[in-house]
């Protein structure tokens, strides 16, 4: 009888241990999922032309980001931004269009009793320097600029790239308003004209923080205009200033075999 009641305990152990089991297996997976996603991504950072441009955004929670632009890739889109960064006009923008896992976007909305309306006056719209619209490599003394054309080389829209926001289907739409890669988006690739890079993890660090910000859940008006609920950040970042920088380059500059974000094709 003793040996009877042992055996039912035993099992019944073993039950309860099984359904202890099942239940902690997927907080296991969980866990582990959760620590793949905070995985951190593998950048490489650094100049890659000490002739390049450099300009800093300096950001309302603290942050700054440095990006080193590439007037040898897209030229015309280089001159725009750069007109805009001594004009000042970024000055207060705010990154009005957040997406988690894919971008942030800024350089068109200002606040103004409260709310956010379109920033003006902006210049005339410019060409879109990307395949899908025709555009070619520019001749160009450049060394940099002769590599690309060489190996048909276009920037990718990798993690830290910054682009030209336009409107969907008008290629030659782009104006004041840019945004920056929080994650791998290379389906951009040969729609959007990518035209620098972040120089280091700092400003990543910023990119991806900026990146994971709350958005709201419902309709939100800046001004007159309704923008997507799912893309509206809830607490506001600005660009308190958008200046070019002279920054001390190291001896050692990064090398085209160490550039993991140009593409050769799309």
């Amino acid at each position: 009888m003793r040996s009877k009641e042992k055996c039912v305990k035993r099992r019944l152990l073993i039950v309860v241990g099984l359904i202890l089991l099942l239940c902690l297996l997927p907080l296991s997976a969980c866990s582990e999922e959760k620590e793949q996603e905070e995985e951190p991504f593998l950048y490489t950072f650094g100049i890659l032309n000490p002739e390049d441009p450099i300009v800093e955004l300096t950001l309302s929670n603290g942050d700054s980001i440095r990006l080193e632009l590439f007037p040898w890739l897209a030229p015309e889109t280089v001159e725009n931004f750069l007109t805009y960064v001594r004009e000042s006009f970024y000055d207060g923008v705010a990154f009005h269009r957040i997406i988690r896992g894919f971008m942030i976007q800024t350089g068109g909305f200002e606040e103004r009793d409260g709310a956010l309306y379109k920033k003006t006056p902006t210049h005339a719209t410019i060409k879109g320097e990307f395949l899908q619209n025709g555009f070619t490599h520019p001749e160009s003394e450049s060394v940099w600029a002769q590599w690309a054309a060489y190996y048909n080389i276009y920037l990718s829209h990798t993690p830290g790239v910054i682009s030209m926001a336009r409107i969907a289907n008008s290629y030659n739409s782009a104006s004041s308003e840019f945004f920056i890669c929080s994650a791998d988006s290379s389906g951009l690739n040969g729609g959007y004209a990518a035209f620098g890079r972040v120089i280091d993890m700092q400003s990543m660090d910023a990119v991806l923080r900026l990146g994971k910000v709350k958005t709201h859940d419902e309709e939100v008006y800046y001004g007159a205009e309704i923008n997507p609920a799912e893309d509206v950040p809830v607490q506001r970042v600005f660009i308190t200033s958008a200046r070019e920088v002279q920054i001390e380059v190291p001896e050692s500059t990064l090398s085209p075999s160490e550039v993991p974000w140009f593409t050769f094709s799309y």
